[in-house]
């Protein structure tokens, strides 16, 4: 991991954390993982967040298809659904492999809800 992207990954680390010590990131094989990513609910600090991942070159997707992706967690976690699963963010780096995921994803850049 080069410099710059642990600098990068730090200033994540740092915003979340003021959603709670357990509102963390963690890297793992094929995906960035933000646990209780549900309580970070304002757009600006999602796509703050995601254009720093972005700029840390894990990942190949754009900071509104990761905060979409993101968007789309949250909502399931209020609406109740599955919420022990969608209250954490896992971002693929490349595309997410759940079918379901993607076309949500999806709907929800287009209708920019990221």
């Amino acid at each position: 991991m080069t410099e710059k992207t642990e600098k990068l990954l730090s200033e994540v680390q740092q915003l979340l954390h003021k959603y709670g010590d357990d509102c963390i990131l963690t890297l793992e094989p094929g995906r960035i993982k933000l646990a209780n990513s549900y309580r970070v609910r304002s757009r600006k600090e999602r796509l703050r967040i995601c254009s720093m991942l972005v700029q840390s070159d894990l990942t190949k997707r754009s900071k509104e298809s990761l905060s979409a992706e993101w968007n789309f967690h949250n909502a399931a976690y209020y609406l109740h659904v599955r919420p022990e699963s969608a209250k954490d963010a896992d971002l693929d780096y490349v595309r997410d492999e759940r079918k379901l995921v993607r076309i949500a994803t999806k709907v929800f850049e287009i209708l920019h809800l990221y």
